[in-house]
């Protein structure tokens, strides 16, 4: 028997667990996800998600909460065989003053 473990936010403690959520957990991954990009730049959604442990769904929803605020710097590039595009990531400059700006409002 495999046991699966999955992450964590570092903040409220709650567990990326498949099909669990709760008020503000994209905000929640979203932080997580950035905390590893800072080391890890310049990723994908599904190499986030592979890297993490974090589902691929729960890293989507991250990355578009860390896009909609602008946390992340997003570089397009095209799929090889493909016609669709990709985006890699990187933690923009002001990433910390609006994840302080989450824990002051308690979304996180």
């Amino acid at each position: 028997m495999v046991t699966q473990i999955y992450p964590s936010c570092q903040h409220c403690g709650r567990t990326f667990t498949p099909g669990q959520t709760w008020l503000n957990a994209n905000f929640c991954r979203a932080v997580f996800l950035i905390e590893f990009l800072k080391d890890n730049p310049d990723l994908t959604t599904w190499e986030l998600s592979k890297q993490t442990g974090m589902l691929y769904s729960d890293t989507l929803k991250g990355m578009q909460k860390a896009r909609e605020w602008g946390l992340v710097i997003c570089a397009p590039e095209e799929r090889a065989g493909s016609n669709g595009i990709r985006y890699r990531y990187k933690v923009a400059e002001e990433a910390n003053g609006i994840i302080n700006t989450w824990l002051q409002k308690q979304l996180i």
